[in-house]
Protein backbone atom coordinates (compact mmCIF):
# COMPACT_ATOMS: atom_id res chain seq x y z
CA UNK A 1 0.00 0.00 0.00
CA UNK A 2 3.04 2.20 0.93
CA UNK A 3 4.59 2.29 -2.39
CA UNK A 4 1.46 2.57 -4.25
CA UNK A 5 1.01 5.91 -2.08
CA UNK A 6 4.90 6.62 -2.49
CA UNK A 7 4.09 6.49 -6.93
CA UNK A 8 0.84 8.33 -6.55
CA UNK A 9 3.18 11.07 -4.64
CA UNK A 10 5.61 10.88 -7.13
CA UNK A 11 3.50 11.38 -10.48
CA UNK A 12 2.14 13.68 -7.87
CA UNK A 13 5.34 15.63 -8.40
CA UNK A 14 5.80 15.43 -11.75
CA UNK A 15 2.65 17.06 -12.72
CA UNK A 16 2.85 19.61 -10.66
CA UNK A 17 6.68 20.12 -11.43
CA UNK A 18 5.97 20.73 -15.54
CA UNK A 19 2.71 23.19 -14.32
CA UNK A 20 4.93 24.83 -12.50
CA UNK A 21 7.71 25.13 -14.89
CA UNK A 22 4.85 26.08 -17.42
CA UNK A 23 3.43 28.94 -15.39
CA UNK A 24 6.98 29.96 -15.44
CA UNK A 25 7.44 30.47 -18.82
CA UNK A 26 3.96 31.74 -19.75
CA UNK A 27 4.54 34.61 -17.38
CA UNK A 28 7.90 35.81 -18.43
CA UNK A 29 9.99 34.64 -15.45
CA UNK A 30 13.32 34.18 -16.10
CA UNK A 31 14.21 30.04 -16.52
CA UNK A 32 17.74 29.98 -15.41
CA UNK A 33 19.80 27.86 -13.51
CA UNK A 34 20.91 30.85 -11.48
CA UNK A 35 18.18 30.25 -9.68
CA UNK A 36 18.31 27.54 -7.09
CA UNK A 37 14.21 27.42 -7.09
CA UNK A 38 14.53 26.14 -10.27
CA UNK A 39 17.73 23.63 -10.51
CA UNK A 40 15.98 21.87 -7.05
CA UNK A 41 12.23 21.46 -8.57
CA UNK A 42 14.15 20.30 -11.84
CA UNK A 43 16.06 17.79 -9.89
CA UNK A 44 12.76 16.87 -7.86
CA UNK A 45 10.97 15.99 -11.83
CA UNK A 46 14.17 13.76 -12.49
CA UNK A 47 14.22 12.31 -9.26
CA UNK A 48 10.55 11.36 -9.79
CA UNK A 49 10.25 10.37 -13.49
CA UNK A 50 13.25 8.11 -12.20
CA UNK A 51 10.89 6.59 -9.12
CA UNK A 52 8.25 6.23 -11.25
CA UNK A 53 9.94 4.45 -13.88
CA UNK A 54 11.69 2.00 -11.70
CA UNK A 55 8.14 1.46 -9.51
CA UNK A 56 6.41 0.78 -13.63
CA UNK A 57 9.43 -1.93 -13.90
CA UNK A 58 9.07 -4.30 -10.84
CA UNK A 59 12.50 -3.31 -10.16
CA UNK A 60 13.83 -2.34 -6.73
CA UNK A 61 15.03 0.78 -5.96
CA UNK A 62 18.64 1.66 -6.65
CA UNK A 63 21.57 3.43 -4.33
CA UNK A 64 21.33 6.17 -7.72
CA UNK A 65 17.73 6.57 -6.99
CA UNK A 66 18.21 7.16 -3.12
CA UNK A 67 20.84 9.34 -3.94
CA UNK A 68 18.32 11.80 -5.88
CA UNK A 69 15.50 11.76 -4.37
CA UNK A 70 17.18 12.67 -1.04
CA UNK A 71 19.09 14.97 -3.03
CA UNK A 72 16.18 16.71 -4.73
CA UNK A 73 14.03 16.35 -1.33
CA UNK A 74 16.78 17.90 1.03
CA UNK A 75 16.97 21.24 -1.80
CA UNK A 76 13.83 21.29 -1.46
CA UNK A 77 13.10 21.74 2.31
CA UNK A 78 16.12 24.01 2.27
CA UNK A 79 14.49 25.92 -0.85
CA UNK A 80 11.39 26.25 1.37
CA UNK A 81 13.00 27.81 4.59
CA UNK A 82 14.69 29.94 2.73
CA UNK A 83 11.88 31.08 0.96
CA UNK A 84 9.81 31.03 4.57
CA UNK A 85 12.42 32.97 6.50
CA UNK A 86 14.61 35.19 4.19
CA UNK A 87 12.80 35.65 0.21
CA UNK A 88 9.34 36.46 2.37
CA UNK A 89 11.04 39.21 4.52
CA UNK A 90 12.42 40.75 1.22
CA UNK A 91 9.45 40.27 -0.98
CA UNK A 92 6.72 39.47 0.91
CA UNK A 93 4.86 35.99 2.19
CA UNK A 94 2.11 35.79 -0.37
CA UNK A 95 3.93 36.71 -3.47
CA UNK A 96 7.08 33.92 -2.10
CA UNK A 97 4.66 31.39 -1.18
CA UNK A 98 1.31 31.50 -2.86
CA UNK A 99 1.50 33.57 -5.75
CA UNK A 100 1.72 31.96 -9.61
CA UNK A 101 4.40 28.98 -9.50
CA UNK A 102 5.63 30.12 -6.21
CA UNK A 103 2.86 27.66 -4.84
CA UNK A 104 4.21 24.67 -6.38
CA UNK A 105 7.72 25.58 -6.43
CA UNK A 106 8.35 26.73 -2.90
CA UNK A 107 5.04 25.01 -0.98
CA UNK A 108 3.30 22.35 -2.53
CA UNK A 109 6.36 20.51 -3.89
CA UNK A 110 8.86 20.76 -1.01
CA UNK A 111 6.08 19.01 1.35
CA UNK A 112 5.01 16.64 -0.67
CA UNK A 113 8.88 15.77 -1.42
CA UNK A 114 9.24 15.33 2.09
CA UNK A 115 5.93 13.66 2.93
CA UNK A 116 6.36 11.08 0.30
CA UNK A 117 10.31 10.42 0.89
CA UNK A 118 10.32 9.82 4.68
CA UNK A 119 7.17 8.00 4.94
CA UNK A 120 6.28 5.84 1.82
CA UNK A 121 9.36 5.36 0.00
CA UNK A 122 11.42 2.21 0.41
CA UNK A 123 14.93 1.87 0.03
CA UNK A 124 17.20 -1.61 0.91
CA UNK A 125 19.98 0.73 1.72
CA UNK A 126 20.73 3.54 4.04
CA UNK A 127 24.76 3.85 4.23
CA UNK A 128 26.14 7.14 5.89
CA UNK A 129 27.91 7.93 2.27
CA UNK A 130 24.87 9.50 0.70
CA UNK A 131 24.07 11.76 3.54
CA UNK A 132 27.94 13.27 2.33
CA UNK A 133 26.68 13.34 -1.15
CA UNK A 134 22.93 14.75 -1.30
CA UNK A 135 24.17 18.41 -0.23
CA UNK A 136 27.32 18.40 -3.08
CA UNK A 137 24.68 20.16 -4.96
CA UNK A 138 23.95 23.17 -2.92
CA UNK A 139 27.29 23.61 -1.73
CA UNK A 140 28.60 23.61 -5.14
CA UNK A 141 26.20 25.87 -6.03
CA UNK A 142 26.40 28.32 -2.97
CA UNK A 143 30.23 28.46 -4.33
CA UNK A 144 29.50 29.50 -7.86
CA UNK A 145 26.83 31.85 -7.10
CA UNK A 146 29.61 34.14 -4.57
CA UNK A 147 32.14 33.74 -6.98
CA UNK A 148 30.38 34.99 -9.61
CA UNK A 149 29.09 37.46 -7.78
CA UNK A 150 32.41 38.30 -6.28
CA UNK A 151 34.11 38.86 -10.17
CA UNK A 152 30.84 40.75 -10.84
CA UNK A 153 29.96 37.93 -13.35
CA UNK A 154 25.86 38.18 -12.21
CA UNK A 155 24.15 40.42 -9.09
CA UNK A 156 22.01 37.92 -6.88
CA UNK A 157 20.16 36.69 -8.11
CA UNK A 158 19.19 36.38 -3.97
CA UNK A 159 20.03 39.24 -1.81
CA UNK A 160 22.57 37.43 0.47
CA UNK A 161 24.75 36.55 -2.72
CA UNK A 162 25.06 40.43 -3.47
CA UNK A 163 28.10 40.40 -2.31
CA UNK A 164 29.03 44.55 -2.58
CA UNK A 165 25.85 45.29 -1.31
CA UNK A 166 26.37 43.72 2.24
CA UNK A 167 29.60 43.66 4.57
CA UNK A 168 32.14 41.27 4.40
CA UNK A 169 30.65 40.15 8.08
CA UNK A 170 26.83 40.04 7.21
CA UNK A 171 28.42 38.13 3.59
CA UNK A 172 30.18 35.71 6.21
CA UNK A 173 27.26 35.05 8.32
CA UNK A 174 24.93 34.77 5.50
CA UNK A 175 27.75 32.43 3.77
CA UNK A 176 27.98 30.36 7.17
CA UNK A 177 24.46 30.41 8.17
CA UNK A 178 23.09 28.42 4.83
CA UNK A 179 25.93 26.45 4.98
CA UNK A 180 25.13 25.62 8.96
CA UNK A 181 21.63 24.81 7.71
CA UNK A 182 22.36 22.67 4.82
CA UNK A 183 23.66 20.59 7.36
CA UNK A 184 21.69 20.62 9.80
CA UNK A 185 18.96 19.77 7.26
CA UNK A 186 20.23 17.06 5.81
CA UNK A 187 21.52 15.17 9.27
CA UNK A 188 17.98 15.55 10.28
CA UNK A 189 16.24 13.68 7.30
CA UNK A 190 18.76 11.50 7.23
CA UNK A 191 18.37 10.45 10.84
CA UNK A 192 14.74 10.84 10.15
CA UNK A 193 14.37 8.20 7.26
CA UNK A 194 16.74 5.68 8.64
CA UNK A 195 14.89 5.81 11.71
CA UNK A 196 10.94 5.37 9.89
CA UNK A 197 10.16 1.81 9.47
CA UNK A 198 9.06 1.06 6.04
Amino acid sequence: MKKKVALILNVLLIIFEIIGFIITYNTNDPLSPAYYTEDSNFICLVSSIMFVLYYLSGKSATKTLHLFRFTATLNLVLTFFITLFILSNDYGLYEMMIHNEFLIFHTLCPIISLISYLFFEKYRSHKNNIMFKAPIFTFVYGLIMFLLNILKVMDGPYSFFQVYEHSIVSTLVSFVGIAIAVIVITFTLFEIKKKIKI
